[in-house]
C-alpha cells in the first residue's frame, strides 16, 4: 500500500492505531489532508474513532475514508453512519485514488 501512494505522489503516515498515529504526528511538521483507516482497530478501537481523534489533535475538519472487509450489517450500518466514506475490501487502487482525489478537491 505504501509504495502505491507513493507512486501517486503521497507522502504516508502508518500506525496501527490512532495514539500511535498521533504520537507520530506530534513528531511531524505536516498535517494529514486525508485519514484512511481500516474500520476494526487494535483493543476494539474504530476507524471512525481514529479518524474523530486526528481531526481533534489537528484542530479542523479532515476527510476520512473507513476501510473494512467486515460483512456483518451492523458493522456496515455503524461504518455508513459515521459519515465518513466506506470502500470494501479488496479495495480496487483506481477506486481508491478516484475518492481521495474527490474528498480533497471538496470541503472536508
Amino acid at each position: 500500500m505504501r509504495q502505491l501512494f507513493e507512486h501517486w505522489g503521497c507522502s504516508l503516515t502508518a500506525a496501527a492505531s490512532a495514539d500511535e498515529l498521533l504520537a507520530r504526528l506530534a513528531t511531524q511538521s505536516v498535517v494529514p489532508e486525508i485519514v484512511i483507516s481500516d474500520y476494526r482497530l487494535r483493543n476494539g478501537e474504530t476507524g471512525a474513532q481514529a479518524i474523530a481523534k486526528v481531526v481533534a489533535f489537528c484542530g479542523h475538519p479532515i476527510p476520512g475514508v473507513l476501510v473494512t472487509g467486515d460483512t456483518a450489517p451492523e458493522r456496515l450500518r455503524e461504518a455508513a453512519d459515521s459519515g465518513h466514506a466506506v470502500l470494501h475490501k479488496p479495495v480496487r487502487p483506481g477506486k481508491l485514488r478516484a475518492l481521495m482525489l474527490h474528498l480533497l478537491d471538496g470541503p472536508a
